[in-house]
């Protein structure tokens, strides 16, 4: 299992740079032309600043779009996007790193925006880079008009200000699509400069809260951005007792001497390991980095021969005992290899065990008591998952204290674990 695991860090440069993830989609070109084609979907923390575009998946050369060169592209079953070329707001708007007074500047810009739903009457579009957020909306016919947000620290530098102007923009399309109706006004007057709130409002302005009867909605259907799994893995740990012993010699003289020695004895065991977590994703549609917490059970057994020389009250006995643990596991997950069907992962993190000891005994009817019963670890990990449903991995921790008994310790030198998942959702 070790040289599994060595294999597949020493592949991760060759993988790493078949990185590029082509999913079926399309590009419109300025004249309203549209291609079909593959997209480099990438997990992209912000809004794209550009693509690269193949008509067919195995051209060598991907053709570079950015929004001053196409009018949008899409993803097969993913995500759409729109360009926009024109004045856009500069300001930070993400708390705590927001403008010392107000800033209303606006430069010329080409960027790409989202699109988050869409129905009979309006669009709504989300475009984000660092400390910044917009959302743009646009009348069925007509291009984008972004809403306007402004937040900042008053002239002490001690309170926020906010200026929600994007809320009249609102009220003016629900009066001209909606008759003013009082409880729609209501939720903007309360809505929030967020995904959610606004999407709610146009929503209701294009008719489709509560889809009526002959309206349509292209309102995408968000993936969850979660999954919960459950797995078992077989456990090899190597366990090691350190011990100190006496050691006397004659020398030619007759005279006894009394020296110190030391020792160790060794245990392996296998023992099966009980997984059940959550992963959270950053994009679930290309679910390349993860964040997965995970709790784990298991129990082994531990047994030592300890030789006459050991200075302890057991010398000559043997030591066993049982430990059970109980373990959360946070940790982060990059799919170095990351297609629909297959994707290879590599994955670090830190171990938080508690541990019980039971059938603890020292060889002379007494009971062996002590130990740690909190530790931390970590592990790292290499694996695969296929359809999106099983992940078979590898895991290696070493160098974590069991337990302390007898001025000597006991320490599971090295744990490796080859484990199985089955994804729930």
């Amino acid at each position: 299992m070790r040289s599994l695991f060595i294999a597949l860090l020493l592949a991760l440069p060759a993988v790493a740079l078949a990185q590029a993830n082509y999913q079926e989609g399309y590009i419109v070109k300025n004249n309203g032309d549209t291609i079909k084609g593959y997209i480099n979907y990438q997990e992209w923390a912000y809004s794209p600043q550009k693509v690269e575009f193949k008509t067919n998946r195995t051209d060598n050369q991907p053709q570079d779009c950015n929004p001053g060169n196409i009018k949008g592209f899409g993803v097969k079953g993913a995500e759409t996007y729109a360009s926009f070329v024109g004045l856009i707001s500069m300001n930070k708007n993400i708390f705590p790193d927001v403008p010392s007074n107000l800033d209303t500047t606006r430069k010329q810009g080409a960027i790409f925006l989202k699109q988050l739903d869409s129905g009979d009457r309006l669009t709504l579009y989300y475009n984000s880079e660092i400390h910044k957020n917009r959302f743009f909306i646009a009348e069925k016919g007509q291009p984008p008009v972004e809403l306007k947000y402004y937040e900042y620290y008053d002239q002490s530098n001690t309170e926020v200000v906010f200026r929600n102007l994007y809320r009249g923009q609102l009220l003016l399309y629900a009066y001209k699509f909606s008759s003013g109706d009082q409880n729609l006004k209501n939720k903007i007057e309360q809505a929030k400069f967020e995904q959610p709130d606004l999407e709610e409002i146009v929503d209701e302005i294009n008719g489709t809260g509560i889809l009526k009867e002959g309206s349509t909605s292209t309102h995408k259907a968000e993936k969850s951005p979660t999954r919960l799994f459950g797995g078992v893995g077989l456990n090899s740990i190597s366990t090691t007792y350190y011990y100190s012993g006496l050691v006397t010699t004659t020398t030619t003289g007759g005279q006894t001497m009394v020296s110190a020695s030391f020792g160790s004895r060794n245990s392996s065991t296998q023992a099966l390991k009980f997984d059940f977590g959550m992963d959270v994703f950053i994009n679930p549609d290309i679910q390349q980095f993860v964040f997965r917490t995970e709790l784990s059970f298991s129990s082994f057994s531990g047994h030592f021969s300890l030789p006459a020389t050991a200075t302890t009250s057991i010398a000559g006995s043997d030591l066993s005992f049982t430990e059970s643990s109980l373990t959360v596991t946070p940790q982060f997950l990059f799919s170095v290899y990351n297609k629909d069907k297959v994707k290879v992962y590599i994955d670090a993190g830190f171990g938080l065990n508690r541990s019980s000891f039971s059938n603890n005994s020292d060889g002379t009817g007494e009971s062996a008591s002590g130990g740690y019963m909190f530790r931390a670890y970590f592990p790292i990990e290499a694996g695969i998952i296929l359809n999106k449903r099983f992940d078979i991995s590898f895991t290696y921790a070493s160098f974590t204290t069991s337990w302390d008994y007898s001025a000597a310790a006991v320490f599971n030198k090295l744990s490796t674990t080859l484990g199985v998942k089955v994804f729930l959702n």
